[in-house]
This record gives structure tokens, sequence and C-alpha cells, in this order.
């Protein structure tokens, strides 16, 4: 296993650039925390390996994936990548083959919701119609955890504009929300080992994983890299009851809102 770099991605980016671009078979995650049942929503067939693999390849044990938005082109060429997150997670897939770019259905489909899963969905920061509807389903369903789902593969994940649309478009939902941020310093081989699988999105793998560093640096973590999750008090709870041993950390500036924020990190 390749060590973690030492240098950041500010002050030697092509040394980030290498260890992220280096390709590598990973087997099963071995965590103490593999044994959680999860439902999790996404759009298309990446965001949720862009947004939560790190945290998710430590702790579902088993996981039923529905992607939501499924319908497109590149539909088999991606459910193929997608098929990344079977080496490495017990996954049993439910695609509803909505059309990509399609937003909001007349009808959403009964899906089936396993017993005792905590379910996950996307938190729409990004200006996708498709993530949005994604995330009004996953709230629908009973969802209390939402990733933060930036355009991880553009320029630079954090976009301000997005963070600003995202935090006036979505003020009420946000009012129960505080932010957790998951370092990931544990599984990051894992998801660089995942992200490598969605060659026909991108191959600048180091975007995503620089975005994860940015998100530490954020939330002035010691550790290299986390993922970030908008949660309500019960899924806060749910965290702590999964094996999260979650600490306080500090105001989050984000948009035009100011959450508060604690962390924890995968074992």
């Amino acid at each position: 296993m390749n060590a973690l770099p030492h240098d950041s991605p500010i002050t030697n980016l092509r040394a980030f650039q290498a260890w992220a671009g280096t390709e590598q078979i990973m087997g099963h995650m071995q965590t103490k925390m593999l044994r959680t049942s999860v439902l999790a929503l996404q759009s298309h067939y990446d965001d949720l390996s862009l947004s939560a693999s790190g945290m998710i390849s430590a702790v579902a044990g088993n996981m039923t994936l529905v992607t939501t938005h499924s319908a497109s082109h590149q539909t088999r060429e991606r459910r193929t990548e997608d098929a990344i997150l079977d080496t490495m997670l017990s996954v049993s897939r439910y695609d509803l083959d909505l059309p990509e770019r399609s937003g909001r259905p007349e009808r959403w489909p009964d899906i089936p919701t396993p017993a005792r899963s905590i379910i996950l969905g996307p938190a729409a920061v990004g200006r996708s119609i498709d993530h949005l509807a994604t995330s009004e389903l996953a709230e629908i369903m009973g969802a209390d955890i939402f990733w933060e789902d930036v355009a991880f593969w553009g320029i630079y994940g954090m976009s301000t504009d997005d963070r600003l649309d995202f935090t006036m478009r979505r003020r009420e939902w946000l009012s129960n929300k505080r932010i957790v941020h998951v370092a990931i310093d544990a599984t990051v081989e894992h998801k660089r080992a995942i992200l490598h699988a969605y060659k026909s999105q991108s191959v600048d793998v180091w975007r995503p994983l620089r975005y994860a560093w940015t998100c530490a640096r954020e939330a002035h973590l010691k550790a290299s890299f986390a993922e970030r999750l908008f949660v309500t008090e019960r899924g806060r709870s749910i965290l702590i009851e999964t094996g999260f041993d979650l600490s306080p950390g500090p105001t989050i500036a984000y948009g035009q809102t100011t959450l508060s924020s604690e962390w924890c990190k995968v074992r």
C-alpha cells in the first residue's frame, strides 16, 4: 500500500497528483465498524463513490444502492464502472432508470427498504436537478444523513457559487442540520482505488481527493482527508449508534450560512 502523501496539494501538487494517480486493486475493507446495513440513494453511478466512499467502505456490512437517474447514453459503461463497489462491499442494486437530467418524476416507484437500514442520500449542494430530486426522495424515505455532493470532477469541487446557491435555495432544509466531518485516512486508499474505476467521467482522481484534503483543513482536523455530511439530530444519534465517536468541531461558514460541526473518524 502506498503511503499517504506528506506534501499537501497546495505546496506540492505534482507529488499529490502522482500519489492519487497510482491505481491499486483493493479487496473488501476490514474495520471494527463493518456491520451496518445501509440504503443509499444516488442519482448517477459515481455519486456515492465521489462523496462518501471513504465512510461507506468502513461501515457498510451490506448495502442496498438505489440509482435513480441511471438512464443515459453511457448507461452500460457507467454501470460497469460503478460495479467497483461490488468488489469491496456486499451490494444489492436497484436502478430506477429515470433519464439523466430529468429531475423529479411525476411519481416515484416503490423502493424496498431493508429492515433496520441507515438511509443516506445527497444534500444537493450542486445545481443538478437530479440530485435535488434524489435528496427529496431520500428525505421522504426517512433519511437523516446526507452527503455533500459538490462538483468533484470539475475545476475544483469547492465552488463558492454552488455553496451560495445551495444555502439560498435550501435555507429551510438546512435549518435543522449540522455538519459532521468524517476523517477517512484509514480508508482513503480504498476511496482512491474506487475512483480510478470511473474513467468515462474523468481520470483526474486527484481532484476529489484534493477536495477531501481541503475538507479536513476547513474542519481543522489533524487527519489528512475527510468527507462532509449534513445530519439532523436523529442522524447524529444514528452515527453514534453505528460506532462513531463524535467530537466538537468549529463553526463552519458555508455559503450564506454558518453551521455547527462535529467530527469523527472511521476505525
